[in-house]
């Protein structure tokens, strides 16, 4: 079978991301990944002290600005199947952060389970998980943090502080994120 210079470079470009996680791992990392990882202008950066795992057909960018990985040594990140990573994200676990099949996230989006320090003397860090549901939409610079659950099919707006739950199918916008509007959309629908 003849193939086009195209596909030819696209599955050397997964072959070769496929060789980095693999010496990633070497190095301590703890990284799972299903099938056909793509990474576009470069690889993540990883601190993994805990797992990472990539589903299926995954999508990350990693230009202008190579999106970081942190894991604490309880801590797990894991993106489902399709997931679509955009430039300059940070994901940071110390418990858990899990994204859904179909999620995208734009550019520049930060998503913490952890508060990292205390509020005021004598109270705790807070670290609570994040649920991020399937086909969930997160737009360009908008901040998840700590314990927050998205339901499926939501749209967060670009630059959204998001510090509660945002119920399925529900656009939210602002600092803190609230309610906007219901969207349609049907179970076997996805925007990617």
């Amino acid at each position: 079978m003849l193939l086009s210079p195209q596909h030819r470079a696209g599955l050397a470009a997964r072959a070769r991301a496929e060789y980095k996680l693999r010496l990633l791992r070497l190095f301590g990392h703890e990284l799972s990944w299903g099938r056909k990882p793509l990474f576009f202008e470069g690889m993540p950066i990883f601190r993994a002290k805990g797992p990472i795992v990539f589903g299926d057909d995954c999508r990350i960018r990693g230009g202008p600005v190579r999106p970081r990985m942190v894991t604490g040594p309880s801590g797990r990140i894991e993106l489902g199947d399709r997931a679509g990573i955009g430039y300059g994200v940070e994901f940071y676990s110390e418990q858990s952060v899990r994204l859904g099949h179909d999620t995208i996230v734009g550019g520049l989006v930060t998503i913490y389970d952890t508060s990292f320090h205390p509020l005021e003397e004598g109270r705790e860090v807070k670290v609570r998980p994040v649920e991020i549901g399937a086909n969930v939409w997160i737009g360009r610079g908008a901040t998840i943090l700590a314990g927050t659950t998205i339901g499926d099919h939501a749209v967060i707006a670009a630059g959204s502080i998001v510090t509660g739950d945002v119920a399925a199918r529900m656009l939210v916008a602002g600092n803190p994120a609230k309610p906007i509007r219901e969207l349609n959309a049907s179970e076997d629908w996805h925007r990617v």
